[in-house]
C-alpha cells in the first residue's frame, strides 16, 4: 500500500491540474483507505484496497458526471486532509481539534477550489501529493519537512510550466 500512496502523490504532484478527474480520484483511493483502516482496523490489506478503489471510483464518476459537486467535494477532501496534517505538525491536540481542523481545511479548500479553480488545484494538489511521499519515506523529522517543501515546490513549478504552455486540464 505504500508504494501505490508514493505512486499517487506523484500522480497529484504532476497531474494535479491537468487531470482533475484523476486529482479526484486519487483523493478518493487515499480518503478511503485512511477511512477503512479507522472503521476497520482489523481489516486485511486487500480490504483496505478495495475500499479505496472503490472510493477512488466514486471520486472520478462524480468528476465526470456532476464536475462543479466535484470541484467543491475534492476541494473539501483534500483542504480536510491538509487541515488535519498541519495540525499533527503541532503539539498534540484532541480529537475534537482534528476534527475541527478537517472542517476549517475542508471549507477553504472548496472556497480556494471553487474560486481560482487551477491555482488552487496546481497548490492544494501539490500539497497533497508532496505530504503523500513525504509520509511513506523514513527520515528524520527536519528533513521530512525539507522534502515536503522541495516537493512542493517541485509539484508546483511543473504543473505551472505545464499549464503556462497550454496543456488543457480535463
Amino acid at each position: 500500500m505504500e508504494s501505490l500512496r508514493i505512486i499517487a502523490g506523484l500522480i497529484l504532484l504532476i497531474l494535479g491540474r491537468q487531470m482533475f478527474w484523476v486529482f479526484v480520484a486519487v483523493v478518493g483511493f487515499v480518503m478511503g483507505a485512511d477511512l477503512a483502516r479507522q472503521v476497520m482496523p482489523n481489516s486485511d490489506e486487500l480490504t483496505v484496497l478495495l475500499v479505496a478503489v472503490i472510493a477512488g471510483a466514486v471520486g472520478a464518476a462524480l468528476a465526470y458526471f456532476f464536475y462543479q459537486v466535484a470541484i467543491a467535494a475534492a476541494g473539501f477532501l483534500a483542504g480536510g486532509r491538509i487541515g488535519v496534517e498541519l495540525l499533527a505538525a503541532l503539539p498534540p491536540s484532541s480529537p475534537q481539534a482534528a476534527s475541527l481542523a478537517f472542517i476549517a481545511g475542508g471549507v477553504i479548500g472548496a472556497i480556494l477550489l471553487l474560486l481560482v479553480f487551477d491555482w488552487a488545484l496546481i497548490v492544494i494538489s501539490s500539497v497533497l501529493g508532496a505530504s503523500l511521499i513525504v509520509q511513506q519515506i523514513p527520515a528524520p523529522p527536519n528533513m521530512s519537512g525539507i522534502l515536503f517543501v522541495v516537493f512542493v515546490i517541485g509539484g508546483i513549478v511543473v504543473q505551472a510550466q505545464m499549464m503556462r504552455r497550454g496543456f488543457p486540464a480535463t
